[in-house]
């Protein structure tokens, strides 16, 4: 445990340093450790409290940050939402970026895992990743090309049903 009473200050200072550093376990500490023993430090009461919250979204983070290294689309997409609901200006570029290529990522693997061939349902649960990717990186190429890509073999998906052959070379044929 950290003593405080020699120099509250100094203790209150690393504090500060550990909040900005983003060093919430060691913050709480010295956070708790001022308020153990000088009650003229209330400031460090707001800042605790900061920094327990800061403490699990970065937890919630790191959960969404592995289930993406993990390939774990659907649980990355998942987490991250919950984090960007929860607090959307936390990490909110690199949530942004991630979950952005986890839609895109999860939106291919539903068009190309599909051992019987593409069914309808696979193509608009990928078109719905495009989109929901999309609407958090308007204009990314890649998810622009693959919703596009989608909405093609839908639509000749659906020809091919009727027997309109002409509209399924039409719609896959650049």
């Amino acid at each position: 445990a950290t003593r405080v009473s020699q120099d509250p200050s100094q203790v209150y200072h690393e504090a500060e340093m550990a909040f900005q550093a983003e060093d919430w376990d060691k913050a709480i500490e010295l956070f708790n450790a001022i308020l153990a023993e000088h009650h003229k430090y209330q400031e460090s009461a707001a800042l605790k409290k900061q920094a327990v919250a800061n403490r699990a979204l970065e937890q919630t983070f790191r959960e969404g940050e592995s289930a993406y290294l993990e390939r774990d689309w659907g649980k990355a997409i998942d987490v991250l939402n919950h984090l960007h609901r929860t607090n959307a200006t936390f990490r909110a570029d690199e949530v942004g970026d991630i979950l952005c290529d986890a839609y895109l990522q999860r939106g291919q693997a539903q068009l190309a895992n599909q051992p019987e061939g593409l069914d309808e349902n696979s193509i608009t649960d990928a078109i719905e990743d495009f989109e929901a990717g999309l609407a958090i990186c308007p204009g990314d190429q890649s998810l622009t090309t693959q919703q596009t890509y989608a909405a093609s073999l839908l639509v000749a998906l659906e020809a091919q049903e009727s027997g309109d052959f002409d509209a399924v070379v039409q719609e896959l044929v650049p």
